[in-house]
């Protein structure tokens, strides 16, 4: 949040900073070591974390038997009509079963009902849990460039509680299942936004933090062979978006990026594939806590988007010279990526 706060307050000579401490002596600090030590407990690091605000909208609980069939329930804050249209769609492109449940993600207990009814309905089994709810896209993007002090204070709900917080909270119902079970995987779609600035402070924290809490998620998780990782799709041709693009064309920031958005953009069904492919990877567990990116999984399973095309994946250089500069980008072959590592060292704060 700090890193994100100062992009905007450096114009206006105002600095912001993250400062790490050691280990405090605080009052709290003290009086649980001593309690630990009392009771012939183990010394420990405590690391304040202070609260974040994490909650699902709509995400797809998947459990295939193989990646072209199984049974799927999509979980949608969406209106009937499109709650109904759902399940004649993805039966149509998969062979599997689809059964729409309407839920508002905003609402824990209606949360609750859900994973129970999904429990008692699929005797307890429950194999993926794709974290796609995501309330603030269209508020975030209209608000785009204006500095956080200038929004109001509830941009952070609109933003991170059905997204951020509500991911938190049906893995929480998800591992419950899970865990006994032996086996699952829990897939947070999240997005570049998180390594760097992007669109607002509000938008690149929680970014960031749904990326943190898959990984610190999988370090708990990987005892019971549950898998926890993010998935970074590219830019995706989402309703929202489609619709958002052409109402900013006219603004003089979005004239040249709006096109180059159009011509890259992967379909909506595009991380769909890569989700599939996730739960039929028999060595998931390797990937476990780590960032994976939609275009680089296609190009290690084999699946292409629709219409056959091959997306690009943002560390790969032909990528940034195709919007910058397409007359040479055709001279770099795809293979040539920035490293991974490189990507975290540039744009660590530490």
């Amino acid at each position: 949040m700090a890193a994100d706060m100062a992009v905007e307050l450096r114009k206006q000579n105002v600095a912001c900073v993250s400062l790490w401490p050691g280990a405090v002596k605080t009052e709290i600090v003290t009086d649980l070591i001593l309690s630990k030590a009392d009771q012939g407990g183990k010394m420990f690091h405590i690391l304040d974390i202070s609260y974040f605000i994490f909650q699902p909208n709509s995400a797809i609980v998947h459990s295939p038997s193989e990646v072209s069939s199984g049974e799927v329930i999509p979980l949608c804050r969406l209106d009937d009509a499109r709650v109904c249209l759902c399940p004649g769609l993805i039966d149509q492109e998969s062979g599997g079963c689809c059964i729409p449940i309407k839920c508002d993600h905003r609402n824990d207990e209606e949360v609750k009902k859900l994973f129970e009814k999904v429990s008692q309905e699929q005797n307890g089994q429950l194999d993926i849990l794709v974290n796609n709810a995501y309330q603030g896209a269209r508020a975030a993007l209209e608000k785009a460039g204006t500095p956080f002090y200038e929004l109001s204070v509830d941009m952070w709900d609109e933003v991170n509680n059905v997204g951020l917080r509500s991911n938190y909270v049906a893995a929480w119902y998800a591992a419950k299942m899970m865990v006994p079970a032996k086996q699952g995987l829990i897939v947070n779609i999240s997005s570049p936004g998180g390594l760097k600035y992007s669109v607002s402070v509000a938008y690149g924290v929680g970014k960031a933090a749904t990326d943190r809490m898959a990984a610190d998620m999988a370090v708990e998780l990987r005892k019971h062979n549950v898998a926890c990782v993010s998935l970074w799709p590219g830019a995706v041709k989402t309703e929202t978006v489609m619709d958002l693009i052409p109402k900013k064309s006219h603004e003089g920031k979005w004239v040249s990026k709006s096109g180059k958005f159009l011509k890259y953009a992967e379909d909506v069904t595009f991380s769909g594939k890569a989700v599939a492919w996730l739960a039929a990877d028999s060595d998931i567990m390797k990937k476990t806590g780590r960032i994976l990116i939609s275009p680089e999984l296609a190009r290690e399973y084999g699946f292409k988007d629709v219409g056959g095309t091959q997306p690009l994946s943002m560390r790969q250089v032909k990528f940034h010279l195709a919007s910058s500069y397409p007359s040479i980008a055709w001279m770099i072959p795809e293979f040539v990526y920035v490293p991974a590592w490189l990507l975290a060292a540039v744009n660590h704060k530490l």
